[in-house]
């Protein structure tokens, strides 16, 4: 009988070794480099709707449909989110229009977040802050800081707030700048400077919360 070479035993031995590998990282939350982060989601149109997508190794895969057909200045919200053996479902009728998605891991656990960018159409532009952690069955609300009823912020910071912000998420924080107004102020003219609010991610037992940890004169 001939015998077998060597190396098909080793074959056979890697591919079980691969399966059980990989049936390991099901059970695990998406493990994606750190040093990759943030990224931003550009979306595609198919008709009046934008839909962003973005898939998570060893977690699911995330769409996100907003449907334009109300108008430029309101739509309604879908996110979509196909964990394993599950599917996370949350839908906001009638929400400020997106302006940008952007997937980053703030603490560095390597378990991803999920931030949605809304800006309303009105005279402000005022922009709300959606954030989710995506977990493997699920995506999970975290709270967030609402740095005008924070006792802490500066009062010429929380008083001259009057919408038109801009937020940045990077690496391991997240940015709003926005200007200063003064009384009498127009709208389209701010005279009190440019404020700034650093916002950190904080666990907070089995929760996570975006906290103000700066926030002052630019």
């Amino acid at each position: 009988m001939k015998k077998l070479r060597p190396a098909i035993p080793l074959v056979f031995l890697s591919i079980f070794l691969f399966a059980q590998a990989c049936k390991e990282n099901n059970d695990k939350p998406a493990q994606s480099p750190v040093s990759s982060y943030p990224v931003s989601i550009q979306p595609d149109t198919a008709g009046n709707t934008l839909i962003w997508q973005a898939s998570f190794p060893g977690s699911g895969d995330l769409r996100i449909h907003e449907d334009k057909s109300l108008g430029c200045s309101i739509g309604n919200l879908l996110i979509v989110f196909s964990g394993q053996a599950s599917k996370d479902t949350i839908r906001m009728d009638g929400s400020d229009p997106v302006e940008k998605v952007v997937i980053s891991d703030l603490d560095s656990d390597s378990i991803p977040e999920l931030y949605i960018l809304l800006r309303s159409a009105g005279s402000g532009a005022y922009a709300t802050l959606l954030a989710y952690q995506i977990l493997p069955q699920k995506l999970k609300r975290m709270t967030v800081d609402n740095f005008i009823d924070d006792p802490d912020i500066p009062g010429k910071v929380r008083e001259g707030y009057r919408g038109h912000e801009g937020i940045t998420v990077g690496k391991n924080e997240i940015t709003v700048i926005f200007p200063l107004y003064r009384t009498g102020d127009p709208n389209a003219d701010p005279t009190g400077g440019e404020a700034v609010v650093h916002y950190q991610l904080k666990k907070e037992g089995d929760s996570l919360h975006l906290h103000v940890v700066k926030a002052g004169l630019q």
